[in-house]
């Protein structure tokens, strides 16, 4: 029998009842995640992260739960309720919302995670090509645009030439964070081939690619711009000499400019056709380039140089013409 006088006895369990009325105590039973309405949908279909927490404790009032959802590790949301349960909807889910999902919840200084959920979305949407011009010159550049409005994520995007009886090559890749890539093309065969694009998006599990789109027929004709170059009044040139050079485009497409150039400094620029006049000296002895511009370019060649006599000496594939200038030492 305790022989401690009645009223310490008293005093020692009033203490004790005290103490034990000022803790806290509570434990973290489990964290429940459920992925609704199964963990393998098909792509567009809504999807709820269910996550419920079981505590015991000794009657805290309002006590608080911190939620934390995340996909791969990467945290997608959190909130903080009084609620034993939060539900977070993904409306529509699409590929890029496949992955390993967990919900960790944290109370006061205690915390506890589920077990992780996979959630596999299922199909990719078929891309649409667009072309702002399906009949382009050789090396013109024009906007194409591969678009899936319904996706989201990291999407690497790729464009296909098909030419007849060839395997079809990659002919542009891109990735960008959104569901459209505008880009420029610029095909350099002439003739007609056929253009698609699909795109790829890279996620935890590994990469998929989408279905192609449609094919697109696209001709390429041929950009005769080459310009033509004469030489006045004759092939015979003395110094002293008035001579009259002439470069032009025949039958052009629009906007086609005409350079006439001598050791790279512009002498005249024209629209289609230009004549330049001059007296030849032997200061003028150099290289005169005609050139014409539309996109890109193709050149036509004059040397003048100190010799003999003047010959003209076509050169096979750009109509190039070379003039030898001989000195006038006549009289």
């Amino acid at each position: 029998m305790d022989s401690r006088p009645p009223n310490l006895l008293l005093l020692l369990l009033l203490h004790f009842w005290q103490c034990g009325r000022g803790q806290s105590s509570y434990i973290i039973d489990q964290v429940g995640l459920a992925l609704l309405p199964s963990n393998t949908v098909q792509s567009g279909t809504p999807v709820i992260l269910s996550c419920k927490v079981s505590v015991s404790h000794n009657n805290i009032p309002d006590l608080t739960h911190t939620f934390q959802l995340t996909r791969d590790s990467v945290l997608i949301n959190s909130s903080t309720t009084t609620e034993d349960k939060i539900e977070y909807e993904i409306n529509p889910a699409r590929a890029a919302d496949s992955g390993s999902y967990e919900c960790r919840v944290t109370v006061k200084d205690k915390s506890r995670a589920s077990f992780s959920q996979k959630l596999t979305v299922t199909g990719l949407q078929t891309p649409v090509l667009y072309l702002n011009k399906t009949t382009p010159y050789e090396s013109e550049e024009f906007v194409a645009t591969c678009s899936a409005p319904e996706e989201k994520g990291v999407l690497i995007f790729r464009f296909y030439q098909k030419l007849r009886s060839r395997e079809p090559k990659t002919i542009k890749q891109q990735a960008v964070t959104g569901n459209s890539l505008e880009t420029t093309l610029a095909l350099r065969e002439v003739g007609d081939s056929l253009l698609y694009c699909d795109y790829e998006i890279s996620l935890v599990s590994g990469a998929r690619r989408s279905n192609s789109s449609d094919e697109i027929q696209v001709i390429v004709k041929a950009l005769m711009i080459a310009p033509v170059m004469n030489v006045r009044p004759s092939s015979d040139v003395f110094e002293g000499d008035a001579l009259s050079v002439v470069c032009k485009v025949v039958n052009p497409p629009m906007n086609v400019e005409v350079f006439l150039t001598k050791d790279r400094r512009i002498l005249k620029q024209a629209t289609t056709d230009l004549a330049y006049n001059f007296t030849a000296q032997d200061g003028d002895s150099g290289e005169l380039v005609c050139k014409a511009l539309w996109e890109h370019c193709a050149e036509t060649n004059l040397s003048l140089n100190h010799s003999q006599r003047a010959v003209f000496k076509a050169t096979p594939g750009c109509g190039a013409h070379r003039l030898y200038l001989r000195e006038n030492t006549s009289g």
